[in-house]
């Protein structure tokens, strides 16, 4: 702007001055030197110097040219301020613009963070940076999101991530294993998978991608781990290889031959088990061999034909072959066969149905036809074929069973062949009312012969096709002759049921009577006990009566002493007679059994009362010990001969021992222990005599079986005991070891009230 303010001011004194000569060509100037060194005039280096020699006349226009100055001065202001206004307006722009696009890059790089973020939390996917000099970790926001962190916690969990807390307990291990070799091989990149667990317990797979950063001097600076939940794709890996192996199975065990080749050449990549088994080789020699080498086709030809339908159509079906086993026999198949890929190599998928035996069944069946018609026509059973409401074929079974002929058969309609009573059966099972089994419909139904005779038959109806058309299949099945034997064997039965009944009756009258006489054996024994137990009151009775007299007689008798010493005579008295009373209502044959409620203790002490003198008598002890009173349900009278019969059997075996010992004594005890667990009471009756050996105890409990002399016992005392404890709903046990002990345990129910 300089320039050209000077260039002007120039152009406008050379003019004043060329105006001034051309006005006043008489006038002289005075000698004016205007010099310019190294000033540029847009470019131009001007070393000239202008001389302007202006005359006398230039004073004359002086204040003119000073006054042009002058305002050319003002203009150059004015455009100054004007310029400076301009730039100041475009700076103010150019700022706005500039800060305009800032705010917009940086908008645009908050948008990417936050789609970075967003892609990494879709693809699961996390990193963090560890400074190892400064110790510093920068974590992304998706860590904290992997591992189920809410991002204003993080702090509070930063030494979960620091210590390797988020690793599973049973990886952690191989993780160390793996860093240590990642730290002596000196990788600059390596991934580790192993599992994690997140803050809620969640247990996830994690890929982490480690990268070294080294510093200008080499050494190790940063490391940067990409962490990646690749739990859904291990899912999807297990689920594939799930698939797999269930395919490879469905594969290797079909019942089907299957074979999976190459297109060109026929060389078995794969072949199943039941391939294998049909031609009798083994894996190692087919499988790399090629079709031409064990030459499986019996006409290779059918090879080449299955090639150019496969080229064709890219698949084949129902493809008849004869192949031939290892062994040289030659079998049918049914081929069906397509391309399928893989790996980037088309293959050749073969499945083929042995169908030798088919073919044979065919063939058979083809020339059998005549055969199969005599079988049909031979059979035990009745045979016919109805369609559209008419019978179409019967076999001679049938039109014999019946008495009619082929052609009346064909003009009857089934319902005129069976009872009117059993019309509707038959009704019902064509309208599919009736569902005996899967495949077919059996219903007995009556059928009517042409002399009007009624045949029990068992009606099988089947739903078959012939031509396309529904059909009924029926065979009828003669049962009358079954039937008539079945009501004799009814009224047999019915006659052996009664002849049973009255033998059990006669068996259980002969057990009671055997009770019975089991009881008057004891009975017998427990005389001397009885007896016992009745003198003793009998003598208090005798010497209350002696007081008695000796005081009337003396000082005379008062009314309360009287009294008193009745009272006790009475008591003595009734002693007496609860003994008789109790031996009595023991010995009676009771024909009906009650149970009730009984004391298990008093039947103890009961049966031991009426015994106990006599085992005194033989030098045995008794010894009862009860911690508890026990109760259960049951006949508190056959409970005691239970305790009796095993009383008497402790008896006789301490009897033996000291028979067979020469009559050495030693001390003989019988021990009687109450005892009781939650549910059952216990009672223990044990013995030191003679003892029961290990073959004989599995037999102790059969009727008549007995180890004693032909004169000491019938057999039946432990038979009657186990019958009564299995009456009220007991066991019992024995243990026994030969010339030392016998215990006989008793489980009877506890009374639950």
């Amino acid at each position: 702007m300089k320039q050209l303010f000077i260039i002007i001011i120039l152009v406008l004194l050379v003019s004043a001055n060329e105006s001034g000569v051309a006005n006043t060509n008489t006038h002289s100037f005075s000698k004016v030197s205007i010099v310019y060194t190294n000033d540029k005039f847009n470019g131009i280096n001007i070393n000239s110097i202008l001389l302007l020699n202006m005359e006398d006349k230039f004073k004359d226009h002086f204040v003119l040219i000073c006054i042009i100055v002058l305002l050319l001065l003002l203009l150059f202001i004015f455009y100054s301020k004007v310029t400076s206004t301009r730039l100041f307006i475009h700076q103010n722009k150019l700022r706005y613009v500039q800060e305009k696009e800032l705010l917009e890059t940086v908008e645009k790089l908050s948008k990417s963070d936050n789609l970075l973020n967003e892609a990494q939390r879709i693809s699961k996917i996390a990193y963090l940076e560890k400074n190892l000099i400064t110790g510093e970790t920068i974590y992304s926001d998706n860590v904290w999101n992997m591992f189920e962190v809410s991002l204003k916690d993080k702090d509070k969990h930063l030494d979960y991530f620091n210590n390797l807390e988020f690793i599973y307990a049973d990886d952690r291990q191989f993780y160390y294993d793996s860093v240590d070799k990642i730290k002596k091989e000196k990788k600059d990149n390596y991934t580790i998978e192993y599992r994690a667990i997140t803050l809620k317990g969640n247990i996830i797979n994690i890929s982490s991608t480690g990268t070294r950063r080294l510093n200008s001097k080499g050494e190790l600076e940063k490391l940067l781990l990409i962490l990646q939940d690749i739990t859904e794709q291990k899912k999807i890996e297990n689920e594939i290889h799930t698939y797999e192996r269930k395919y490879a199975d469905v594969f290797r065990y079909s019942p089907t031959m299957l074979t999976i080749s190459t297109l060109e050449d026929g060389v078995f990549l794969e072949v199943n088990n039941r391939f294998l088994y049909n031609l009798n080789y083994t894996r190692e020699e087919v499988v790399g061999k090629s079709v031409k080498d064990i030459k499986i086709y019996h006409d290779y030809k059918d090879r080449y034909r299955i090639v150019a339908l496969l080229k064709e159509k890219g698949y084949y079906s129902n493809f008849s072959t004869k192949f031939i086993t290892k062994s040289g026999e030659v079998k049918d198949g049914l081929l069906s066969g397509s391309i399928i890929e893989i790996n980037g190599q088309k293959l050749y998928l073969s499945i083929c149905s042995d169908i030798t035996d088919l073919k044979k069944a065919e063939d058979a069946l083809k020339e059998s036809d005549e055969k199969y018609k005599m079988i049909v026509d031979n059979t035990n059973d009745g045979i016919f074929i109805r369609s559209n409401g008419k019978i179409t074929f019967t076999n001679s079974r049938l039109r014999d069973s019946l008495g009619f002929t082929d052609k009346e058969l064909k003009n009857y309609c089934l319902d005129k062949l069976i009872h009117p009573d059993d019309l509707q059966m038959l009704r019902d099972s064509f309208a599919n009312k009736i569902v005996t089994n899967k495949d077919a419909i059996i219903i007995e139904i009556r059928f009517i012969t042409k002399d009007n005779q009624v045949r029990i038959c068992e009606f099988t109806r089947k739903d078959i096709y012939i031509k396309g058309e529904l059909a009924t299949l029926g065979i009828v099945h003669d049962i009358t002759n079954i039937r008539t034997a079945e009501m004799e064997l009814r009224i047999f039965n019915k006659y052996l049921e009664e002849k049973v009944n009255i033998e059990i009756k006669k068996r259980e009258q002969h057990d009671q009577a055997l009770m019975q006489k089991t009881k008057l054996e004891f009975i017998g024994e427990m005389a001397a006990g009885m007896a016992h137990e009745i003198n003793q009151p009998l003598t208090g009775i005798t010497m209350g009566m002696d007081n008695i007299l000796n005081k009337a007689s003396s000082v005379g008798v008062d009314e309360v002493y009287l009294i008193e010493k009745i009272k006790t005579l009475f008591s003595y008295v009734k002693r007496i007679e609860n003994i008789i009373e109790h031996v009595r209502t023991f010995s009676r044959d009771q024909q009906i059994t009650i149970f009730e409620k009984f004391n298990i203790n008093e039947a103890i002490e009961n049966a031991l009362l009426l015994v106990k003198k006599t085992y005194m008598n033989n030098n045995i002890e008794i010894n009862y010990k009860s911690s508890t009173t026990l109760s259960s349900k049951g006949n508190k009278y056959k409970f005691e001969q239970v305790m009796l019969n095993l009383l008497s059997n402790a008896k006789d075996a301490i009897l033996e021992k000291t028979k067979r010992q020469n009559g050495i004594s030693y001390n003989n005890k019988i021990n009687i222990v109450l005892l009781e667990d939650n549910m059952m009471n216990i009672i223990i009756v044990s013995d030191n005599g003679i003892g029961i050996s290990e073959d004989k105890i599995e037999n102790i409990y059969k009727p008549f079986y007995t180890t004693k002399e032909a004169n000491k016992g019938t057999g039946l005392g432990l038979s009657i005991v186990y019958g009564i404890i299995k009456e009220m709903n007991g066991e019992i046990e024995t243990e026994s070891v030969v010339n030392e002990f016998t215990s006989m345990k008793i489980l009877l129910p506890k009374l639950i009230e």
